[in-house]
């Protein structure tokens, strides 16, 4: 059963409004609701800098929702299942995969190329890739395959890429069954988990705080889009963004993956007025010796700071 949610962009016209804008949504939150927020933001780093900047604005205030990068998210919703399967570490995964790869060799799929430790990290990455964009390992090979086989006959390049790939999907079956017979999880598996079995204690409001993939480089992927969209307990998600960012086409895209978006309302729901554009006033001291300065850019700006110093 899909749980009916609600989906708010919350824009922002600047940087500083969009730090106000993570702090008024702290400050709506209770003791009840508090613990069963996340927010989502682009690494470790920044979720401590978030913390620092709810503690210094919000002293009286004493809920917080929980703050981490994606790979936390995956790690609070799992472990909230009433049988929370493990979830494998990087170096665990890169282990099984090896173990996968070496199958594949022996089961008649060798690869083109001498299998070193650095490119299990490489082929791990590149399956993270494929099943983050909402494919499966059939589909990796049946794309690839469809494309070089016409040519193998005929093109040495097209026959070594089309051997590497019948030997990566090989690997990738490997891995993914050593994964089903071991009981344990990796993301790809724990989004399945996910959308299949509810949480007594589910996570009921997340605050997107990244960008989509591969426009931010610690944003969120389409296979992310589709479980947020349908897991049992969640139901409001909140995407916070500045202007600037939406007017660069991130809207656009918002709007095909979140095709239930609400735009222009503000946190209690009502339609906003726009962002306004910011104002900027300049103070001139009463002294009459102030000076006032204009730059071409950032480097000339620089530059002249420096021969003011000297």
């Amino acid at each position: 059963m899909i749980t009916p949610r609600r989906i708010r962009l919350l824009g922002s016209p600047d940087l500083a409004g969009y730090r106000s804008t993570l702090v008024d949504l702290t400050r709506a939150l209770d003791a009840s609701t508090a613990d069963d927020t996340f927010v989502v933001v682009p690494t470790t780093a920044a979720a401590e800098q978030l913390t620092r900047t709810l503690d210094a604005r919000l002293r009286d205030h004493a809920h917080r929702p929980h703050i981490g990068p994606r790979a936390a998210l995956y790690g609070a919703l799992i472990s909230r299942l009433p049988e929370p399967p493990r979830l494998l570490t990087g170096f665990e995964r890169e282990a099984v995969l090896a173990a996968g790869a070496r199958e594949a060799e022996e089961s008649g799929s060798p690869p083109p190329f001498h299998v070193r430790p650095a490119l299990i990290a490489e082929m791990l990455a590149l399956y993270d890739h494929v099943r983050r964009l909402g494919r499966t390992v059939e589909d990796f090979d049946r794309l690839l395959a469809g494309e070089l086989e016409p040519a193998a006959e005929s093109d040495r390049g097209a026959a070594q890429l089309l051997d590497q790939t019948r030997f990566l999907s090989a690997a990738f079956r490997a891995y993914e069954l050593h994964l089903q017979e071991g009981g344990s999880v990796d993301e790809h598996g724990a989004r399945t988990v996910l959308s299949s079995q509810a949480s007594a204690k589910p996570i009921r409001h997340a605050v997107i705080a990244i960008g989509d993939r591969p426009f931010d480089a610690d944003g969120y992927w389409p296979a992310d889009v589709t479980m947020l969209t349908n897991i049992p307990g969640l139901g409001s998600i909140d995407i916070v963004a500045t202007r600037n960012t939406l007017d660069a086409g991130y809207l656009d895209r918002l709007r095909l993956a979140f095709v239930e978006i609400e735009e222009g309302t503000d946190l209690q729901g009502r339609p906003s007025e726009g962002a306004a554009a910011t104002s900027t006033s300049l103070f001139v001291p009463d002294s009459g010796e102030a000076q006032a300065f204009s730059y071409r850019d950032r480097e000339d700006e620089l530059e002249g700071v420096a021969r003011r110093i000297k």
